[in-house]
């Protein structure tokens, strides 16, 4: 789901199964900042969960997005 939301908001010419996992959003794919926040704003939705604003720095590859997401649905985000 997380690839394929971030296919859709960036705008990519690529299939979700496609996507690096440790590319860059900003140098790889282009994305400025308003994509960013709405790929987690709609990620936060779909999932039913929510991150920090301290968090929002892990954000900048898909590992990173979907390590943060997994840690926030298992009860330990920002519990490191």
């Amino acid at each position: 789901m997380i690839r394929t939301i971030l296919v859709e908001e960036f705008e990519l010419d690529l299939g979700p199964e496609e996507l690096d996992a440790d590319a860059d959003f900003v140098s790889e794919y282009e994305a400025d900042s308003l994509a960013i926040i709405q790929v987690l704003a709609r990620i936060e939705r779909e999932l039913g969960c929510s991150l920090s604003k301290e968090q929002l720095g892990e954000v900048v590859t898909l590992r990173g997005v979907t390590e943060l997401f997994a840690r926030a649905r298992s009860g330990a985000a920002g519990h490191d």
